[in-house]
């Protein structure tokens, strides 16, 4: 039963636009499984980053998550979303998905700006 609320909620709070980690209502969850799917990533090519990940949670953050290096010591790990606002405008208009592909140069400025924003907080 519980599962099912979760869902609709879920559900009713999504926003039409990168929704694929969306897949909680609880933030936490949500940022925890972002972080996960980075370590499989990173596993299935064969480098292990690191370990032990933890959620830090609301009120003790930034960082959102912590873990473990290879050297056993602690690393911080925020979670960031880099989702261009000329796409959003577009797949609300539009009501189809749209989106945004990014050169190298443009992520990293675009990257840089979100750290530099949540680094100011």
């Amino acid at each position: 039963m519980r599962r099912q609320s979760l869902r609709c909620e879920a559900t009713e709070r999504a926003r039409g636009y990168a929704d694929f980690f969306e897949f909680s209502p609880d933030r936490d969850i949500a940022e925890v499984g972002v972080v996960e799917s980075l370590a499989e990533s990173l596993a299935s090519g064969g480098t292990a980053f690191f370990t032990g990940l933890q959620s830090r949670g609301r009120g003790n953050d930034p960082p959102d998550c912590e873990a473990l290096d290879a050297a056993a010591q602690r690393i911080a790990i925020e979670v960031t979303e880099p989702v261009s606002a000329d796409a959003i405008r577009a797949s609300k208009a539009k009501g189809a998905l749209y989106w945004q592909e990014w050169d190298k140069p443009t992520f990293l400025s675009h990257l840089t700006d979100r750290v530099l924003a949540k680094d100011a907080r």
